[in-house]
């Protein structure tokens, strides 16, 4: 859905929504635990609805598959609807393209939640076979929880290839981090000095005008600094050069980038 005016909410608004989905799961389960469709499984050393009970497995499927199903689906039906008689941007002339919308939009909502809802096949499966083979297999209990866990990674995946405005967001994203990787400085080293105190007369002498203020004196550590002016033939010439200094048994040795303003013609050989 792509309205016109957007309205963000909150990020409380989400936080109290996950506590109030919790709270939900839990009251799923209530009814089966006041019924007693509750068991203790031995192989899996937990409580849990009976494999075995056909009452069990359909009230789960009603209460945790079957009626999240109906609420959402109504939810977008509903919002597709408060959205047709309240937004100003649809004109008589583009309801058909309006309707095809819809239709796309309740197509993917329509996937997702059946592909959410095939999770619960192995609770109306296994009660049926039980009442035909009398018992179940050891591993019917890993079986549904790996068919629950898979449901779940397809429909995160899934939002990616039939929601649009996702895909727009990933390429977007992809293409800022290739950019930052273009405009990602490469230091090119200089010069060493002997000492700490070369390295600064050294940048004195050359009439460094720098935006920061230098101060190598920890061993090991890297000095950002950002040059101004450069002295080249005798005048202060503007540039914009990033430099770095890292002092290491008691050398210093400087790395610089965006050294292409050294070479401008006509005036150009490097800092002197």
């Amino acid at each position: 859905m792509y309205p016109i005016q957007t309205k963000h909410q909150p990020f409380s608004f989400y936080i109290i929504v996950s506590f109030g989905q919790w709270i939900f799961s839990a009251l799923e389960v209530i009814p089966s635990l006041l019924i007693g469709d509750m068991e203790y499984l031995h192989n899996d050393y937990h409580c849990q609805v009976a494999p075995s009970s056909m009452r069990g497995s359909l009230i789960v499927c009603v209460l945790g598959f079957l009626f999240p199903f109906i609420i959402i689906a109504c939810s977008y039906v509903y919002t597709i609807y408060y959205i047709r008689q309240h937004s100003s941007t649809i004109i008589t002339t583009k309801q058909r393209k309006s309707m095809r919308r819809d239709m796309i939009i309740l197509k993917r909502v329509l996937i997702i939640l059946t592909l959410l809802t095939s999770s619960a096949a192995p609770h109306a499966f296994f009660p049926v076979a039980y009442r035909f083979l009398g018992s179940l297999p050891t591993w019917h209990i890993l079986y549904k929880k790996w068919n629950m866990d898979s449901c779940m990674c397809i429909n995160a995946y899934l939002f990616k290839f039939i929601t649009y405005n996702i895909q727009y967001i990933q390429i977007a994203q992809l293409q800022r981090v290739a950019q930052s990787k273009q405009n990602r400085r490469k230091w090119v080293p200089l010069c060493t000095y002997n000492n700490k105190d070369d390295a600064i007369n050294k940048i004195k002498n050359d009439d460094i005008w720098s935006k920061t203020h230098i101060n190598i004196t920890s061993e090991g550590k890297w000095v950002y600094d950002r040059c101004s002016q450069v002295k080249r033939h005798g005048k202060q010439s503007p540039v914009d050069i990033h430099l770095l200094y890292h002092s290491e048994n008691e050398c210093v040795t400087m790395y610089g980038t965006g050294l292409d303003h050294l070479h401008q013609q006509p005036k150009s050989t490097g800092i002197n």
